[in-house]
């Protein structure tokens, strides 16, 4: 281990800040490289080529002054610094420009999955970033002469961000612009940090540049970059939590069109698209069914997805109506228009019980079983009719019962009838219960003896 991270000579260390001050300076062919790996990354991204973009990243001049910066935060080089921060952003200007220059010439401006790629950065691009910029600086200082570099350059990327930046300016599409420059400067700032961590135990100081600094100076240079590497990764930690909470909707939403469109047999999922707002989720399907979906059926399916989703579905299909033929004619599918007057038989299910029960019935259907069986258990249970609402952006069935006067209820029963409601509908419920009170009339009527005869004036 030793001998793999051990310090260098002072002459490998003059060589090595004597190369990096050359690299990273700003210069006409600094700028020519910068300009033409802008030039074949932007048509890579516009044409969705991987492969020219690849050959971008390897002429791409970007990563020389990263490094030459990070050699000077290490030696606390103040000259070295300004040098290579000038030529890095100076390189990034004209790359942007250079980039929303020719998408504007473009006869095509679509954001092709390249473009997109890099427009949601998640900690793996930070992660990746770190390993890129230490594989780097290790190579320079250790194996200048490796055949890594390349390999460091494409794994770096920080030519195409920079030109997806271009291309959301030239579209105005500012999503684009703000994904492309955040993972951008997340790689600045993982490479930059990492090399310089390489560069410190590779046994560069500022002794070695003859200038004063003390080890508190040093570690305030460190933490302020491990501070920037921080307050990065809060978005880039953000992106990829929404980016996985969609991987996870994505796949219940699949499996579960999948699972209940078989309310109709044969019934298949063409595609289907979805969009989450403050309301809930709003699904847009297209299927291939040899029968129309009811509104009743339609509605079942809303609350299963609901079910599973755990948040307010609106479901949309678009039909296209399928059936099998041969020469003989329609094989087991009715006819897809029915002569005026013919009986079209109704088609069966091959749903479990448990589906059945909470597909096919409706809720209407769901409570009055509940409530007829609670009957026939309890006789003094008498219920005289009930209602319901529901609300989607909840996902709660308010159903309100009315009692017989006479009926008798014990006190567990609201949690009860909530408790079985609940667990056929799949949804959270809200029962109100309403029992008229029985009237008991206090007045007496007084006996009067047939023998007396009443008396005018008096009160029998």
């Amino acid at each position: 281990m030793q001998r793999v991270a051990s310090k260098i000579s002072e002459e490998q260390k003059r060589e090595i800040y004597h190369e990096l001050s050359e690299s990273g300076q700003a210069n006409a062919y600094f700028y020519l490289m910068v300009a033409l790996s802008g030039t074949v990354a932007t048509l890579g991204l516009l044409t969705n080529s991987a492969a020219v973009i690849i050959g971008a990243m390897l002429i791409a001049p970007l990563m020389n002054p990263i490094i030459s910066g990070s050699l000077a935060i290490t030696l606390g080089d103040t000259q070295l610094l300004r040098r290579a921060s000038f030529a890095e952003f100076t390189g990034l200007a004209l790359a942007i420009v250079l980039s929303t220059f020719i998408t504007l010439l473009s006869p095509t401006r679509e954001l092709t999955p390249e473009i997109l790629a890099r427009i949601e950065p998640t900690l793996f691009d930070l992660l990746i970033a770190l390993a890129s910029g230490a594989a780097g600086a290790y190579t320079i200082t250790y194996h200048p002469k490796s055949a890594a570099l390349p390999g460091v350059a494409i794994a770096t990327a920080l030519m195409p961000p920079l030109c997806v930046v271009g291309i959301g300016l030239a579209t105005y599409e500012y999503a684009v612009v703000m994904g492309g420059f955040l993972l951008f400067l997340a790689n600045l700032i993982a490479i930059s940090l990492a090399s310089s961590i390489v560069f410190l135990l590779a046994g560069f100081t500022s002794k070695f540049t003859g200038e004063k600094d003390e080890v508190l100076s040093v570690r305030q240079r460190f933490m302020i970059s491990i501070a920037m590497l921080v307050l990065i990764s809060i978005p880039l930690i953000t992106i990829m939590a929404r980016a996985v909470d969609r991987n996870q909707t994505d796949k219940l939403i699949l499996q579960s069109l999948s699972d209940n469109l078989q309310i109709i047999p044969r019934t298949e999922l063409v595609t289907y698209q979805y969009q989450r707002d403050s309301k809930g989720l709003e699904i847009y399907a297209v299927v291939r069914s040899p029968e129309h979906f009811t509104p009743n059926q339609l509605r079942e399916i809303e609350n299963l997805l609901e079910y599973r989703l755990k948040a307010p579905v609106s479901l949309q299909l678009q039909m296209v109506r399928v059936a099998e033929v041969n020469r003989h004619g329609l094989i087991d599918s009715p006819p897809l228009a029915p002569e005026e007057g013919a009986v079209v038989p109704a088609m069966g299910t091959t749903l479990s019980p448990e589906q059945a029960g909470i597909v096919l019935n409706n809720p209407e259907k769901l409570i009055e079983d509940i409530l007829v069986e609670k009957n026939r258990v309890s006789p003094d249970f008498l219920w005289r009719t009930f209602s319901f609402s529901y609300d989607r952006e909840t996902s709660t069935y308010k159903v309100t019962l009315h009692l017989e006067a006479e009926a008798t209820i014990d006190g567990s029963l609201p949690s009860l009838l909530t408790t079985l409601m609940e667990d056929r509908l799949k949804r959270k419920v809200l029962l109100s219960i309403v029992q008229p009170m029985v009237e008991v009339s206090e007045v007496e009527e007084e006996e009067v003896d047939p023998d007396l005869e009443s008396v005018p004036g008096s009160k029998v």
